[in-house]
This record gives C-alpha cells, structure tokens and sequence, in this order.
C-alpha cells in the first residue's frame, strides 16, 4: 500500500493526477488457499471504456481475473490483447458497445477520453470545462449491444461490470439485461451535473439498477470549480464513479461459486462488514474462500484497543486541523481519488 502511494504519487505534482484506487489501503493479499480457488474459477471482468486495460482497484488480485475489453478501433484491440500482463486471461474486443446495430456520429473530443456520441452541454462547457472539451473530428460508428456480443463471443457470465463510456451508460445498460443477471458488482462513472447534452445523470442509473436489485456501495465524487471564479472555491459536484452491489435477496439466487467471488470482491474493496454478512448467510460459497475469514471477521487488534483508538482520535484532530489549515488542494479540481482514507 506505501509503496503504491508513493509511486502513484511522487511523479505528480498534486494528489489528483495520481488518480490513487479509491480503495488502496483495503485491498487484499491473495494467499495461495485463495489464489488456488480463484485459479479454478477466475473473476470475470467486463471493461466497457478501458484506459490502459487496468482496474486499479481490482490490481491484487490480478493473477485470479479473466479481463475482457471493449476497444472500437480493431489495430488497437489487437495490440491491447497481445499485452504481457499478468492476468488469469486477458482479452480485448473490437466492439462499439452501445444499442443493437445503429449507425452513429462518435464525436472525437481534443482530450480524447472525453469522446463521446453526444455533443458537449454548452453552460458545462463554458462554466467547468478544460480545453480538452472540445470537439474536434467526428467518425460514423456501428454500436453492437452487449447482450448480442456476450452471445456471439461465448461469454456466459460475468462477476464484474465496469463501465465508463462519457454519457452512454445507460444506453449499454439497457442492453445489457441477460448479463446483468449474472453480474454482482457493477462499477460506472456517472454524472450529477449534464456535461454532455441530454446523457442521463446519476439517478437515472441508480434507479435503474435498483429495479434489478443493486444497491449503491460506493462513490467516489470529483468536484470542479468555475473558470470564472479565481480563488479557492468548493466547487460542484459533477462526476463519480459510483460501484453498486446485489442486494443480499438477489445474492441468493448466485451459485455457490458467484457468491464466493462476490464475498471476494466486497472484501477487495472494504466492504468487510457486507462480505462477512454474505459469509454467514452463505456457508457452502464461505466453505470455497476460508481464508477470506481473517478479513471479514476481523476483531480491533490489540494495538486498536480502547486507549489506542482514542490516541488515534486525537491524531485524526491533529491531521483535520493541518488541513484546515491549508483549506485548498491549489486546483479547481478534485475527488476522493486523492484521498483514499475512508
């Protein structure tokens, strides 16, 4: 954990561009008992809007996942598939994932991991945006629906959806109802101010998902201030990325072996009180992951007795008060990315 803080954040001038896993002081050090199970039965994971083809979240527990990409552009499918990684699999489709066979204008933006088949929202676009949000090229596409693809690529299941297409997620989600039914975390970037013209803000995905039996776990929010304005500010909510769980009814209609997997990732991201809920409920999915015990039912250690949390309390106050203090991050910008401590 040190040691990838202080990678990530040694080459960037502020903590924002280090863009840190939002879960970096939770996740877990695969044992061999754990690594034997997820060898036999990998998490699979779905990347719609992959940078890099990496989940920094997810980084752990690498050697156990079945990665499988979605790249429109075929050449750089091609050259992401032949990556020497150190995944269980690791694949990458030449798909646009969006509705079923539609031709459409993908607007290629000046930053392009702002691309996006709608056009920028003008009041974002001149109150928030950067000089990246704009513009200019755009190409004709064919979205094929995800349902269609997993068919025709054989995927049967998936464990992990991740989803990060600029403004088009709910369009892929709503093509994406038989997969669903076998996906227990889903993790997608949503919006709660419209940065593109007409895309879906966050209570659309989260209601949603919620008719489908997911409940929000997570969410890491980005707040951004007005150009306009040339001081330290708060800012406004604009964006997160937002990871949503199976309610325990729905985790029951699992097999022993997506429950275990779904334990697993509750316990890579923090959830350790839901994992060890699922655990208790679940005894034969908990008989395939023991060792995941030692997370999920961990007890306050000695050194995290009474009188030690209450020094820790007081340094928290120490630390609150220092960044007080120093009010700002010197940026319009910012997110719980930077600072993964809860």
């Amino acid at each position: 954990m040190i040691s990838t803080f202080i990678k990530a954040v040694g080459s960037r001038v502020s903590l924002y561009f280090a863009e840190l896993p939002y879960n970096l002081k939770w996740q877990i050090r695969p044992d061999p008992q754990l690594m034997a199970f997820l060898k036999e039965s990998p998490i699979t994971v779905l990347d719609i809007g992959a940078r890099g083809g990496e989940i920094p979240e997810l980084r752990s527990l690498k050697k156990g996942i079945s990665y499988l990409g979605f790249d429109a552009d075929k050449s750089e499918a091609q050259r992401l598939s032949q990556k020497n990684t150190e995944y269980h699999s690791f694949r990458v489709f030449p798909y646009f994932v969006g509705g079923k066979n539609i031709n459409v204008n993908f607007h290629l933006y000046r930053n392009r991991g702002e691309s996006s088949c709608q056009y920028p929202s003008p009041y974002y676009q001149s109150a928030f945006a950067g000089d990246g949000f704009v513009i200019e090229d755009t190409i004709s596409v064919t979205t094929t629906a995800l349902d269609d693809i997993c068919e025709t690529e054989k995927i049967n299941s998936v464990d992990v959806f991740k989803l990060d297409v600029q403004g088009g997620e709910l369009a892929v989600l709503e093509d994406a109802e038989t997969i669903l039914k076998t996906t227990s975390l889903i993790e997608v970037e949503v919006e709660f101010f419209p940065m593109y013209e007409g895309n879906p803000l966050f209570h659309d995905i989260a209601k949603f998902l919620h008719q489908r039996g997911y409940m929000l776990l997570f969410l890491n929010r980005v707040f951004i201030g007005r150009k306009s304005f040339k001081g330290p500010s708060r800012g406004q909510l604009i964006f997160g990325d937002a990871l949503f769980g199976l309610r325990p009814e729905k985790v029951a209609e699992l097999s022993a072996h997506q429950q275990a997997k779904y334990i697993v990732l509750l316990t890579q991201y923090g959830h350790l009180d839901y994992a060890d809920e699922l655990l208790h409920a679940h005894p034969n999915a908990a008989a395939l992951i023991p060792t995941i015990s030692r997370y999920c039912r961990h007890r306050w250690s000695s050194l995290m007795s009474l009188p030690g949390r209450v020094i820790g309390m007081q340094l928290d106050k120490f630390i609150a008060g220092l960044l007080l203090l120093r009010k700002t991050n010197q940026m319009r910008c910012d997110s719980d990315r930077s600072w993964p401590t809860n």
